[in-house]
């Protein structure tokens, strides 16, 4: 069955480069490229989109049609939007996307066009955006009412910060109320049980933070 994906590249606040990827394009793809350490110009030549990328070596198969699409946008919002509308239009189920910073390839399903673009942004880190700065002035608000956690060492204290600063940042696209509600959960579990939380949450990444989250709101819906 083919997993039809495309792989982005974000080069700056106006540039998306955008390739198609034919077979294999979900996990499979996703560990094919950050097992490979491949390079982002190892990628986006002019032509031919990818068939596949061989898990073992690397190697990229391509066909002799198609190639690198240059996607422009006015700033770095207006470009991200402009990549998720191609992801939710392109006959595609994922995208896999690189991040500059960390130099890793980050997996996006398919699902709708404001999820997909908030994980887009956990994605992208490009500094001194009014995005980025705006979104930074709101989670520092969010962080200061719902980080105390009393009655911890202050070492404990920063372990369980992290992992709600990561938590909000993972979800900065969901309803607030209900991350809220998830956050609470969360305090509980560190209450209960500190070191057991801390095994639990500390080393989530983004999409297994969204999938907890998820299934927490599914399963307090249905009690």
């Amino acid at each position: 069955m083919a997993t039809r994906a495309y792989i982005v590249d974000i080069t700056d606040e106006n540039t998306a480069e955008i390739i198609y990827n034919h077979f294999d394009g979900g996990e499979y793809l996703n560990k094919a490229l950050n097992q490979n350490k491949i390079d982002p110009d190892d990628i986006f030549p002019v032509m031919g989109d990818i068939r596949s990328i061989d898990l073992e070596t690397g190697d990229i198969e391509r066909y002799k049609e198609g190639g690198t699409i240059t996607i422009r946008g006015n700033e770095i919002d207006d470009t991200m939007q402009r990549v998720i509308d191609k992801f939710q239009t392109g006959g595609v189920n994922y995208l896999q996307v690189y991040d500059r910073m960390d130099r890793s390839w980050n997996m996006i399903k398919k699902s709708t066009f404001d999820r997909a673009l908030g994980e887009l942004k956990n994605i992208v880190k490009i500094e001194n955006t009014d995005m980025k700065e705006n979104y930074e002035s709101k989670w520092k608000r969010f962080i200061n009412e719902n980080q105390q956690l009393d009655g911890f060492t202050d070492n404990e204290t920063d372990d369980f910060n992290e992992v709600i600063s990561n938590i909000g940042f993972a979800l900065q696209s969901e309803d607030e109320l209900e991350v809220k509600t998830y956050i609470n959960s969360v305090k509980n579990d560190f209450y209960r049980d500190f070191y057991a939380a801390i095994d639990e949450y500390y080393d989530l990444n983004d999409r297994e933070i969204i999938d907890d989250f998820e299934n927490y709101i599914i399963d307090k819906r249905d009690s």
